[in-house]
């Protein structure tokens, strides 16, 4: 047996521990707790995926994809236009126009928005170019010498 406060041995039935005098008689009783069956996992909630839905994503796609400082955002949410659309179709839903709308806008967003998005990038690529080569970040003094 051994001690419930030092954990040092004493002999079987002691009332005290020998090494530190705690009273082995006052044990904590120990409490039944009630056993539940194991839960199932939720289901994980999502979004119903509507006509509308699909149509809302497709027009914020296209929208955004067609400003050319926020092109970037028009393909995220193009792509997501067309995940809702590809969804509500495996749903097996009927097949309406605000679907069929959705789908065609959300793929001209995504391929707009790539576009800008790359002229974008060439736009400020461009100005950084310009900006080196006209002195304004390092002069072209200093770039010529540190070629030559």
């Amino acid at each position: 047996m051994y001690c419930m406060t030092c954990g040092a041995e004493i002999p079987e039935g002691s009332e005290f521990c020998i090494k530190c005098g705690a009273s082995q008689t006052d044990l904590p009783v120990p409490v039944e707790t009630e056993e539940y069956p194991a839960c199932e996992a939720a289901p994980e909630w999502t979004w119903p995926v509507t006509p509308t839905n699909v149509l809302v994503w497709a027009i914020l796609g296209l929208a955004f994809a067609c400003t050319f400082y926020l092109s970037f955002l028009g393909i995220i949410f193009s792509a997501i236009g067309m995940k809702k659309h590809r969804a509500y179709l495996e749903s097996g839903a009927p097949y309406s126009t605000k679907v069929k709308v959705g789908g065609i806008l959300s793929k001209v967003g995504l391929g707009v928005g790539i576009g800008l998005t790359a002229l974008f990038l060439l736009y400020l690529t461009a100005i950084a170019v310009w900006l080196v080569f006209m002195g304004r970040l390092l002069p072209l003094d200093e770039i010529i010498s540190e070629i030559f």
